[in-house]
């Protein structure tokens, strides 16, 4: 990776932080680069990360259900 390389993903990480990206963009941006296939599945060389999601997917629901359940309880008294 060269210099101009280097810049050129500088400069597009700025445009995307200042404009945003929709869902459609990031997922055919992990499209192209070979991590999702045109399903939307991680390939084969990426399921490491479609393990992880699904882990960090598993805590996130059981921690919204631990908050929403703990202010439920605290609400009703």
């Amino acid at each position: 990776m060269n210099t101009q390389d280097i810049q050129r993903l500088k400069s597009l990480a700025e445009r995307i932080l200042k404009n945003g990206i929709t869902r459609e963009e990031a997922l055919l941006s992990l499209q192209r680069a070979g991590h999702l296939d045109k399903d939307g599945n991680f390939t084969k060389h990426y399921q490491h990360l479609a393990r992880a999601i699904a882990a960090n997917t598993a805590n996130s629901a059981a921690n919204s259900t631990t908050v929403a359940t703990a202010t439920d309880t605290s609400e009703t008294f």
